[in-house]
């Protein structure tokens, strides 16, 4: 049996495992910093707009980034090439650092509208070259 290897998506879901473990501290520890006003209130943010950017990067990372590497393999497995599959990790990794920059800081949002249209052409690409592959094996 033959044995199926994802040597790039392995290590791209690594380091988002670790990306997003960061992200989820970073915004438990400001809500440990704000102690009981965080439950006082319980709305989204507790009006703490740090506490509601952390919260932004760490919500979007976490639905964005299990489907992405669920993408990433499947063209890694489906016969890309190994540069193909590097640019496109490479660009989903920049993606969600540049997004997670343009959430902590306020004076950076175009930063974070330009994660969104990685993110956004990372989407198409894979969505685009996953119906072609599947399409010529018909």
């Amino acid at each position: 049996m033959a044995s199926v290897s994802f040597p790039i998506t392995s290590v791209v879901a690594g380091f988002m495992a670790i990306f997003i473990m960061v992200l989820n501290v970073q915004f438990s520890m400001r809500q440990i910093q704000l102690g009981d006003d965080v439950f006082k209130d319980m709305t989204d943010g507790a009006g703490d707009d740090k506490l509601n950017r952390r919260r932004i990067a760490f919500m979007s990372a976490a639905f964005n980034i299990p489907f992405s590497i669920i993408l990433l393999g499947l063209i890694e497995v489906n016969g890309a090439t190994r540069v193909q599959v590097l640019i496109l990790a490479a660009i989903l990794i920049l993606c969600r650092i540049l997004h997670s920059i343009g959430c902590y800081y306020q004076t950076l949002p175009y930063i974070r509208s330009l994660a969104f249209v990685i993110q956004f052409a990372y989407y198409t690409v894979c969505g685009v070259w996953l119906m072609f592959g599947v399409y010529y094996l018909l």
